[in-house]
């Protein structure tokens, strides 16, 4: 099969990713101690890269066992912002929207959660510029705490733990 420059390039690109996707790639401070405070409650990775790649950078930074499932952009539901995934990650684990809370640190993450119908946080410290975030009107992760009536602790359910951009690694540490 013949193929054509665009495929030829995809394919180089995702070998020399494959090799080194985890080459810059490191925890934001206080990942582990939230994904651990968080270890009794299902989390699960939603996530636009393919799900092989997205294991192996879980799995390379010591957090893999934490999720209790991996939806990738290869997967069979459409890619983010369609809600398609998180519906049926709160599916497969018996979630009501009400006890589901979706982390992202992207517009696309934002408007993904919403599309849910889910409660939906931001994080202020991933790729995104926290500004644009703000003009979402969503809650940012640095004020959570200061939202009157509600504490991350007390939600239930299916956390899904956005993870993205160029194999760095969720985190929602307050600091």
């Amino acid at each position: 099969k013949k193929l054509f420059l665009l495929d030829a390039m995809a394919l180089i690109y995702r070998a020399y990713y494959a090799v080194h996707l985890v080459d810059q790639s490191r925890l934001y401070p206080g990942a582990v101690a939230v994904l651990t405070h968080f270890s009794a409650r299902r989390q699960a990775v939603i996530t636009n890269k393919p799900e092989p790649f997205s294991r192996d950078i879980l799995r390379a930074l010591g957090i893999e066992a934490f999720f209790c499932q991996i939806v990738g952009g290869d997967s069979d539901y459409p890619k983010k912002p369609d809600p398609a995934s998180i519906r049926a990650v709160m599916e497969t684990w018996g979630a009501l929207p009400a006890e589901t809370l979706f982390i992202g640190d992207s517009p696309i993450d934002i408007e993904t959660g919403r599309n849910a119908g889910v409660l939906t946080v931001g994080v202020t410290h991933g790729f995104s510029d926290e500004d644009e975030l703000r003009r979402l009107y969503f809650i940012l992760w640095d004020s959570i705490n200061k939202k009157k009536g509600f504490r991350v602790e007390d939600a239930p359910g299916v956390s899904c733990i956005e993870f993205e951009r160029h194999g760095k690694a969720w985190n929602n540490d307050t600091g």
